[in-house]
């Protein structure tokens, strides 16, 4: 039996017209001789994998045109099959159609990254923009402000190396707060942290973001003002903000300042920056909170103490009443007017618990649905803590020791109320 030559056995592959006559004998020829058949087989698997090529279609150009028949260097004209190389692997088969199309290899580059770079920017560009949630945090002294799904949409930070996420825990007060002051949809942030925002070492400010970041307003509270013959330069620091309705459903910011001395304002904010009314007290305030009576009057209570009777002091204001400039009942001499607003004043002294301390506070109030819980503090510098149990009248009903002070309130021999 003759064997075809591997030149020849191309020419058919190729297609070319001078073996055209030959070819129904040459297909009979491969039905009964497997070495031709083999041959034949992988020669046309090459030529398949290397039909894009540029350099294979060229040489298929000239054969049909007639040019020589030789197509080197695939195949020698010996009888010895050189074998191609065929790309088998995915790797191979990627770094073949690289080398041989690097015009297309490049623009498919160029449009996966424009790709990958698109999904990119519309995940950025839907993604919620509204602030939901603020965090203080105390590592990078900045303040993080979240979306609904908790992604991070800008932080502020601010100077020095005071720790206020500590702050708020101990005192249990709002430093900062999202909120839609003017209900238009549009959530700001509200913040009284001291010298954050470029403040430098102001720390009597209440500063309010926009939505994006940029500050809206800023707004200065406390002055200077006197006590009866005391006179006391401006020099307060903000503690904390709450946020209420009024009557007309208008939000209005409630912000407390301390004097580095013993004057303490809280001031009543509108959402336009406008300070409606001033309430003057003579003594420390630490702790800030609201509670409801009769179910749907919400009202301030107030923690601290009292500098004129050196007591502690927990106080219930109804925010509607701070208009203009107004003090204390107990202890005034601020020279503005007393009114309505003082609705409850508790007062708590060390003696009341056989032993006397100086400069004892409540420090700290916590609210739930029928009772208020005011931690209670002997001295400024004082471990020796207590929690007393007030229902919404501010009556007192239980002393409430923690564990950490329950065996040195035992040697006080305090009982329950």
């Amino acid at each position: 039996m003759k064997h075809y030559d591997e030149n020849i056995i191309e020419l058919f592959i190729l297609g070319d017209k001078k073996v055209e006559e030959e070819r129904k004998e040459f297909e009979e020829h491969l039905k009964e001789c497997f070495s031709c058949r083999e041959l034949y087989l992988e020669m046309q698997s090459y030529y398949e994998a290397i039909s894009a090529n540029n350099k294979f279609l060229e040489k298929k150009s000239e054969l049909a045109q007639g040019s020589s028949l030789q197509v080197s260097p695939y195949f020698s004209k010996k009888n010895e099959v050189i074998r191609p190389s065929i790309p088998r692997t995915l790797p191979q088969r990627v770094w073949f159609f690289t080398a041989n199309h690097p015009v297309k290899t490049t623009f498919a580059l160029f449009a996966s990254f424009c790709a990958v770079a698109l999904v990119m920017n519309s995940y950025n560009f839907f993604q919620p923009k509204n602030p939901q949630l603020e965090r203080i945090n105390d590592k990078t002294h900045s303040l993080e402000v979240f979306n609904k799904n908790n992604q991070l949409l800008w932080q502020i930070p601010w100077n020095g190396s005071i720790d206020w996420e500590k702050d708020e825990e101990e005192f249990n007060i709002n430093l900062s707060v999202v909120d839609d002051i003017n209900d238009d949809g549009n959530n700001e942030l509200l913040t009284v942290i001291p010298t954050i925002a470029g403040s430098n070492d102001r720390s009597d400010q209440l500063i309010i973001f926009n939505k994006d970041g940029s500050i809206n307003q800023r707004v200065k509270v406390g002055h200077a003002i006197s006590f009866r013959d005391k006179k006391y330069i401006d020099d307060f620091t903000t503690i904390g903000l709450i946020v209420l309705k009024n009557n007309k459903g208008e939000k209005e910011i409630f912000v407390g300042a301390k004097h580095r001395n013993s004057p303490f304002v809280l001031s009543r904010i509108d959402k336009n920056g406008n300070i409606l009314g001033e309430y003057w007290h003579y003594g420390h305030i630490w702790g800030m909170n609201t509670t409801t009576t009769n179910g749907t009057d919400q009202k301030i209570i107030l923690a601290g103490c009292n500098d004129i009777t050196d007591k502690a002091a927990l106080i219930v204001l109804n925010p509607e009443e701070i208009k203009g400039k107004i003090e204390s009942r107990y202890g005034g001499g601020f020279g503005c007017e007393t009114n309505k607003a003082e609705e409850n004043y508790f007062t708590y002294t060390n003696e009341e618990l056989g032993k006397t301390y100086q400069e004892p506070r409540f420090y700290k109030i916590k609210v739930d649905k029928n009772n208020i819980v005011a931690s209670f503090r002997f001295a400024e510098e004082s471990a020796t803590i207590i929690d007393i149990l007030f229902n919404k009248k501010l009556e007192p009903l239980e002393i409430k020791p923690t564990d950490e002070t329950r065996g040195n309130l035992e040697r006080l021999n305090v009982q329950p109320i």
